[in-house]
């Protein structure tokens, strides 16, 4: 159809760039800056726009992001997560979205995890807001295991039961 851009010879243009900073000196520190974009193939509108700031050392690892949409309509967000890692295999996590536009938190988190090389278990409180009235937010509290296999998968030689004998 006409109204597809599935016959447009050209399509939106998509950019990243980043900058790092590590420093061995603080705790194996590293600081990530990154840019994303989208802008419309006539250049003259963005259609989205993020800014991900990270930090990360040994013990903790703090993630904040920020972003605007606007192909269909506005939208302004902040997602940021938080982990704390422990000593004795033990992380704790937090975070949460916020929609900027409307001065409202979507999600919120906090969980803790244990993780060993055989053995992770979780455990996490979610809840959802929503901004609609037909929509109920939820609460939700996840459990989880998870064993993780030991070295590496073995599997017997068959070659000999596939070559055929004449």
């Amino acid at each position: 159809p006409k109204n597809s851009s599935l016959q447009g010879k050209r399509s939106d243009f998509v950019g990243v760039s980043s900058f790092k900073i590590k420093s061995k000196k603080l705790n194996n520190s590293e600081f990530n800056l990154g840019y994303n974009y989208i802008i419309n193939k006539d250049l003259d509108a963005f259609l989205r726009n993020g800014i991900v700031t990270k930090f990360d050392n040994d013990k903790n690892n703090l993630k904040v992001s920020y972003y605007k949409e606007s192909k269909i309509g506005n939208s302004h967000y902040v997602d940021t997560k938080y982990k704390r890692k422990f000593d004795n295999n033990f992380n704790f996590s937090m975070g949460f979205r916020k929609n900027l536009q409307k001065n409202f938190t979507e999600t919120n988190f906090i969980g803790t995890n244990y993780d060993s090389d055989c053995l992770k278990i979780e455990l996490n409180l979610s809840k959802k807001f929503y901004f609609n009235q037909d929509i109920e937010p939820s609460n939700n509290l996840t459990f989880s295991i998870m064993l993780k296999p030991f070295g590496k998968p073995m599997s017997p030689d068959l070659t000999s039961f596939t070559e055929s004998v004449f």
